[in-house]
């Protein structure tokens, strides 16, 4: 299994943890995530939506902002999603 499709299964089970309303363990398997793969764009894209749902727009901006620095590992469906989160933020603040 190679980096990518790793942080793909660690971003599947994240998001099904949020969705089983168990923000602290997905925010966990993230961060652990992030302690191996610091600049991984696509563990740092689903972090930052994952804080915007919890919230914290602000950090969530900022994390989708890192990921999108990072393009070059994002695959076009997740650049595309970050992308337009980014761009939701921005005109919620205008």
């Amino acid at each position: 299994m190679c980096i990518r499709d790793s942080t793909k299964v660690v971003g599947y089970h994240a998001f099904e943890l949020a969705s089983q309303d168990k923000m602290k363990e997905a925010w966990l398997l993230l961060q652990g995530a992030l302690a191996v793969l610091p600049e991984d764009p696509t563990v740092l894209a689903i972090l930052g939506e994952l804080q915007i749902r919890s919230g914290a727009k602000d950090a969530g901006k900022s994390t989708l902002t890192r990921a999108i620095a990072r393009e070059a590992g994002l695959e076009p469906t997740m650049k595309a999603r970050v992308t337009a989160l980014v761009g939701e933020l921005e005109a919620e603040s205008r």
